[in-house]
């Protein structure tokens, strides 16, 4: 190479850093100064750069919830998040933030990697298209006719509870019941569970791939490459990154293998959710199987691991709390007489202080703590003077919600007393603020059936069976990561206990 071409390839990346140099100043000095959020309060790095929050969410695994509350408590109910991004801590916004015209946020439907689902679904039409055929399926009418397989699956758990009464060996109930909801939910998808409680190990290979999953979220989040990366990766190149997204794989392949066998048989049944869709009404190119794969995994994740969670929490805090639990035994004495009975769910529904107890775990287990960002496309929003242009994604988070000490006064206490009157009657006066589902007609499609397993599980595990923690504490269920899902510390034990029939 000459002394001359040396030169010109010096002064070509010079003059490419430079234009990168200036592009990036320009670049900070809009967000700063010139975007029309620009004049909202929070940190100014945030507003800057997306880095901020890749900080707290990426570096410090799912931190950003809990700094997020930190900067209300500095800036005000309104600050803006990052460059794009605006966050409202106000309960009495609720309705408006998720208003019915609103649309998902694009990055944030995205991360899970099933944008075909109905929730990674952001076009409002196309939403409301794929989410009415199963909306007959989650309705609160379709879930009291699927009590007998709600009643058979807490039948198959309450086996596996006698068979480790009779050993005297501690029992993984938090696994147990991340079992329960999973073959709930995939025999009820599908016609056929996956036989978790029928394992020896209660479904701990789903949770452990859940939990591996769900801890890419974040990086997902801020780099929408990461899922598409991961989906064009070999698998035996994912093998051995991390054997339990090998596990994801598997189940991907499973659901396909499920959705085909339904789609050959080409019965008019109409038994189960896929089946349904397979021979419904939708257009042709909403039943193609990779967007009908796309919806399983979607379905089967979110059916299993909130609900099984809020579960392990709230049977933890009656184990924890021996006033509470003996407040629930006399109502669960006197309304099921017999044990061996599994009352519908409208049954008990009526008692109170078994609903004000579900009310009090879906509020303080924090199974989502992510905010949930909805986008105004076509008005302004405004809040307290500022106007938030159309376009821009506005969240609000469950956590901060149901920890706001003007409505729960001392928040972290798990105190059921609080969902009822004077005379120990239920009181509808604080359920406007709980959202553990969501808000408006994006809210989780699965939340009557998660109510129903909820009723029916705690009610029928706490009238057959005594129990004692095993060597758990509030840490092994406690939330410390949001990555969209929440998750315990490293290292959590999950809820471990001893069982002793009544």
């Amino acid at each position: 190479m000459s002394l001359f071409d040396l030169f010109s390839s010096i002064s070509l990346l010079g003059s490419l850093l430079v234009a990168i140099s200036l592009w990036t100043v320009v670049g900070i000095l809009r967000r700063a100064y010139f975007s029309p959020l620009s004049n909202i309060p929070g940190p100014g790095l945030a507003a800057l750069t997306p880095l901020y929050e890749f900080y707290f969410d990426v570096i410090r695994q799912g931190q950003y919830t809990w700094q997020i509350a930190k900067l209300h408590e500095q800036y005000g109910p309104i600050i803006r998040i990052s460059p794009y991004e605006v966050h409202i801590n106000d309960p009495e916004f609720i309705d408006e933030v998720y208003r019915g015209n609103s649309e998902k946020w694009k990055p944030a439907a995205e991360i899970f990697g099933t944008g075909k689902s109905v929730f990674g679904t952001v076009p409002h039409e196309l939403h409301r298209i794929r989410r009415a055929p199963l909306n007959g399926y989650f309705s609160k009418q379709a879930v009291n006719r699927l009590a007998p397989v709600i009643q058979s699956s807490i039948e198959a758990l309450c086996k596996r509870m006698s068979e480790a009464k009779s050993s005297g060996q501690p029992f993984e109930l938090g696994i147990a019941y991340i079992g329960l909801t999973v073959d709930i939910i995939t025999e009820y998808s599908f016609a056929e569970p996956y036989g978790c409680l029928k394992r020896e190990d209660l479904g701990k290979e789903w949770y452990d791939m859940m939990t591996e999953a769900t801890k890419i979220v974040p990086l997902s989040f801020q780099s929408g490459w990461v899922m598409k990366t991961l989906e064009a990766m070999p698998v035996s190149m994912v093998k051995v990154m991390n054997p339990q997204l090998m596990c994801m794989i598997d189940y991907q392949s499973d659901i396909e293998q499920r959705l085909r066998k339904l789609k050959d048989v080409n019965e008019r049944s109409k038994t189960t959710i896929f089946q349904s869709l397979l021979n419904g009404d939708l257009p042709p190119q909403e039943k193609e199987i990779p967007r009908l794969v796309d919806e399983g995994m979607g379905l089967v994740a979110a059916g299993a691991n909130t609900t099984a969670h809020t579960l392990k929490y709230v049977t933890f805090q009656l184990l924890n709390n021996p006033d509470i639990l003996h407040k629930l035994m006399e109502e669960l004495v006197d309304a099921i007489p017999d044990p061996s009975v599994i009352p519908p769910v409208s049954s008990l529904e009526q008692l109170p202080y078994l609903s004000a107890i579900i009310q009090e775990a879906l509020r303080t287990a924090n199974s989502v703590p992510h905010r949930l960002q909805r986008v105004s496309t076509n008005s302004t929003v405004r809040y307290r003077g500022y106007d938030i242009p159309p376009g821009t994604p506005v969240g609000m988070s469950p956590t901060l919600i149901h920890e706001n000490a003007d409505l729960f006064p001392n928040p972290k206490t798990f105190k059921p007393e609080r969902w009822l009157d004077a005379d120990g009657k239920r009181t509808v006066e604080l359920t406007r603020y709980l959202m553990p589902f969501g808000r408006g007609t994006r809210q989780c499609i699965g939340m009557n059936l998660a109510w129903a397993e909820l009723y029916m599980t705690l009610g029928t595990v706490f009238r057959r069976f005594d129990m004692k923690l095993y060597q758990t504490n509030l840490e092994d269920v406690e939330v410390v990561h949001d990555f969209f899902n929440g998750l315990p510390k490293d290292g959590a034990k999950g809820l471990r206990v001893l069982i002793a029939q009544k």
